[in-house]
């Protein structure tokens, strides 16, 4: 069972529907979006419940898809947290993984920015 937003739900967790890029493997890009999602969530509902979440998937996420020794977030992970596959990507048609991971960030920097701009 996991820790993050979907796994508390009620939802059957092998419902093909739920599947990220067709597969149960856990991708980086979903990964990292949750962050800012998490962020947004806590800021506009005021759950501090949210920011505990949050917690939990950077601690996940730092543990597991950062790749500290050759840099930016490993791809895809198996749901045992086996990397599917080591190669950054070099394809120049390929959406390069750093977008993601950027945009994920500045989302939660942006919203958190709002609230202590709200607060202040």
């Amino acid at each position: 069972m996991g820790s993050g937003l979907l796994f508390r739900s009620k939802w059957n967790h092998e419902d093909a529907r739920l599947q990220a890029s067709g597969h149960w493997d856990k991708v980086f890009w979903v990964q990292n979006e949750a962050l800012g999602t998490a962020a947004m969530l806590a800021i506009e509902t005021g759950d501090s419940s949210y920011w505990k979440w949050y917690e939990e998937q950077w601690e996940y996420a730092w543990s597991h898809f950062v790749d500290h020794q050759h840099g930016s977030w490993r791809r895809r992970m198996s749901r045992e947290n086996v990397p599917e596959f080591t190669e950054k990507t070099n394809n120049p048609k390929c959406v390069d993984p750093d977008y993601h991971i950027l945009g994920g960030f500045d989302g939660a920097l942006q919203w958190m920015k709002m609230d202590m701009q709200k607060k202040a």
